[in-house]
């Protein structure tokens, strides 16, 4: 089984389309990986081979690629929580995750 992080296609497509932030999400530059990615392992060490690449403005909440079996999944870590109740949430595609996110937005621009 392979422990490494491959982007999903779905992922790969929507940025190859210049798909861009869903506020309140951002997407994470490369220039800010590593900080997030420090951010989540020094919390929480038990997360070492996840791949950050959103987060939500006004929470704590980021956006990562996990390995989950031999699939890539994405969830949703909340920061500076408790150990055990940090997943806020998980979906089992990159295009699950975006559809919740676009619902996000909407009611983020109605607000």
């Amino acid at each position: 089984m392979s422990n490494t992080i491959q982007f999903p296609e779905d992922y790969k497509k929507y940025r190859r389309f210049k798909g861009g932030n869903l506020p309140p999400w951002i997407f994470i530059e490369q220039k800010d990986f590593k900080e997030s990615l420090d951010a989540i392992t020094n919390q929480y060490p038990w997360h070492d081979n996840i791949y950050p690449f959103a987060i939500c403005g006004g929470t704590d909440d980021v956006a990562v690629f996990a390995i989950k079996d031999t699939k890539t999944v994405v969830r949703i870590i909340h920061l500076a929580t408790s150990k055990g109740l940090e997943i806020d949430g998980e979906y089992e595609s990159f295009s699950d995750w975006l559809l919740e996110a676009m619902k996000t937005t909407i009611a983020f621009i109605k607000a």
